[in-house]
């Protein structure tokens, strides 16, 4: 069955007996709609969108959480503010982080945020006991081993090994991401970085080997984004750099494949255009918001002292 339509997709979700709410371009449509009301400044119907979104889905994004939680913040929602900090941290994300977050300073003066500090632990076990640890200390280490290699002869076979595992993972646990193996963590490799809410541990790796998804397949992409296991802002970067032949790799590949569909995101690492419609109509394909809300978001943070795209 092509499954390429999201339509075609709830359809075939409802014939086998899920449920809708497990096709996770409808969970990113519902965020970006939260983030187009936060644009508008209309806080509290973006948090409202949010909650309702959250509520949904089993697995969310710990960037989301955050959003939820800033947006709560904003709105002076102590409880909702807390709740959604919890669910963070549960998620993975660091209180270290939280702190720098100018939105969240009169929440830092209140008892509720003294109970966060208390629970912290017992949320950061939560967090551990729910992915496969073992698999994040694994991807940490092959990542360092990978960073460590550049600019040397054995660069791309580090890079190579690691996809290679990547493609093992994907056949038989699904794509390797954040509700599978974690947060980036850098105790486990110093490069990475903590308050980004990403990762790189596995991202890198398919941005620096040679034609990842042309090799993979972008079905292989697109089912990962809805079953929530790769973020649209991730596929958007791995695409760019492949479209761009950015990677060293490139330059010493003889690979025949099949060229990627042409898409436009307007991202970092790949050609900008104009025509904003046609870029709006590619990202909304992925679940990715429309370039004008991430250009007013950006002003949004500033003003109010928020973060929505946590690895600027």
């Amino acid at each position: 069955m092509n499954l390429t339509s999201p339509l075609l997709f709830i359809c075939y979700l409802a014939i086998i007996g899920l449920p809708s709410n497990s096709d996770y371009l409808v969970y990113h449509k519902q965020i970006n709609q939260a983030l187009q009301l936060t644009a508008a400044k209309d806080f509290v119907a973006a948090q409202e969108k949010m909650e309702f979104t959250i509520e949904q889905f089993d697995f969310v994004f710990a960037k989301d959480y955050m959003i939820a939680a800033q947006l709560a913040a904003q709105n002076k929602d102590e409880s909702k503010a807390i709740y959604f900090l919890e669910k963070a941290v549960e998620g993975g994300c660091l209180l270290s982080c939280i702190k720098a977050i100018r939105v969240f300073d009169d929440l830092r003066e209140s008892s509720s945020w003294a109970d966060l500090l208390l629970q912290e632990d017992v949320l950061r076990k939560n967090y551990l006991e729910s992915i496969q640890l073992d698999l994040l200390i694994e991807f940490c280490d092959r990542y360092q081993f990978e960073q460590e290699r550049k600019r040397n002869a054995s660069y791309q076979a580090a890079v190579y090994d690691n996809f290679n595992r990547i493609k093992e993972i994907i056949e038989e646990q699904g794509f390797p991401g954040e509700h599978l193996i974690g947060l980036d963590y850098c105790k486990l490799a110093p490069r990475l970085q903590d308050c980004y809410l990403g990762n790189s541990k596995v991202i890198v790796t398919l941005l620096h080997y040679d034609y990842p998804i042309a090799e993979l397949g972008e079905t292989v992409f697109l089912e990962a984004i809805r079953a929530g296991n790769l973020h649209p802002r991730e596929f958007a970067l791995i695409y760019n750099y492949e479209i761009s032949k950015l990677s060293v790799l490139y330059k010493k590949s003889f690979k025949k494949l099949e060229p990627l569909a042409k898409y436009h995101f307007n991202f970092p690492f790949g050609k900008k255009i104009d025509k904003l419609e046609m870029v709006n109509i590619d990202r909304a394909k992925f679940g990715i918001v429309a370039v004008e809300v991430d250009d007013v978001l950006s002003v949004i943070a500033k003003e109010y002292g928020m973060i929505f795209n946590f690895s600027d």
